[in-house]
């Protein structure tokens, strides 16, 4: 438990086996890992910045462009990627995480 690097390595091992719904999944698990272990880099790169799109908000990888912008401090355009998000399945964490970048960018009066 507590191992982030070998779960990461075991991850990426199974995802240049997967099939293509598997690999999704899996490079979503190894991007929220990146993130978990403050490589930024590593999780731009696994994040398909189209998992926002209306089609896409209710897959459980839809929140990452959010989670990535708060991570980058970059918290305007985490307001925009949790506004989008509203009204899903991932609804108490987009309203804890909308709330939070709100007082970041000083809009909590919202």
């Amino acid at each position: 438990m507590g191992d982030l690097s070998g779960a990461r390595r075991f991850f990426e091992s199974m995802v240049a086996t997967a099939q293509a719904e598997e690999r999704k999944i899996l490079e979503g698990m190894v991007a929220m890992l990146c993130l978990r272990m403050g490589d930024l880099e590593g999780a731009r790169k696994r994040i398909h910045h189209d998992t926002a799109s209306t089609e896409n908000r209710e897959n459980d990888d839809s929140v990452l462009p959010a989670l990535l912008s708060m991570a980058e401090s970059d918290y305007s355009s985490a307001v925009t990627a949790w506004r989008s998000l509203q009204g899903t399945k991932h609804h108490k964490l987009t309203t804890h995480n909308l709330a939070v970048c709100l007082v970041y960018t000083g809009q909590l009066s919202e």
